[in-house]
């Protein structure tokens, strides 16, 4: 929370290796991915510092799960009704190498099938990608409203995603404690 406390820029990229927004974690209670909604308590917790701090544009990237996308949250202040709602985006970029698109029609349908459970895609704000895959963010700073655009490519040089996001509703005032759905 210091660095975030004292971070003067514009756009906090703050990364892991696991998703953070993502509620999956398991399919008729067999454990099936890694993700912060495994441990709650914790993924609030780090949720809340990030917001509290007040720090500008939070983008969260992570991978580990061999497929692409973009999550969003809404989050809120708890405790105080006029506190603006924060938006909170994760871009997941996750395999360059191989991914759930690669093993065959059927494992990639089981994906699909897992994906569309009830709650597995409240967060979801693009569609899955599941070529083999890298996300790109190309922060423009220089426009008369400072935007991100956050691309998603295959392999094979096709663009599957672009979601452009103004870095002013990605940030907001901090303090408090913090709560974020999708």
């Amino acid at each position: 929370s210091k660095v975030l406390n004292t971070s003067t820029a514009q756009v906090n990229i703050i990364a892991g290796g696991i998703q953070f927004l993502a509620p999956r974690t398991s399919f008729l209670t067999i454990p099936v991915a890694e993700s912060w909604s495994r441990f709650p308590e914790a993924r609030r917790r780090l949720l809340s510092v990030i917001l509290a701090s007040g720090v500008r544009s939070p983008v969260l990237l992570s991978g580990d799960v061999h497929f692409a996308e973009i999550s969003e949250a809404v989050c809120h202040q708890i405790g105080n009704a006029k506190a603006p709602k924060r938006r909170l985006i994760e871009v997941t970029s996750s395999g360059l190498t191989h991914s759930w698109g690669t093993e065959g029609w059927l494992v990639e349908q089981m994906l699909f099938g897992f994906l569309s459970m009830p709650g597995y895609q409240d967060y979801t704000a693009s569609k899955i990608v599941t070529a083999k895959n890298y996300g790109e963010l190309q922060i423009r700073l220089d426009e008369p409203e400072a935007s991100m655009l956050v691309l998603i490519h295959g392999d094979d040089g096709k663009l599957h995603v672009d979601n452009n996001y103004y870095l002013n509703d990605l940030s907001g005032e901090g303090g408090g404690h913090w709560e974020c759905v999708g």
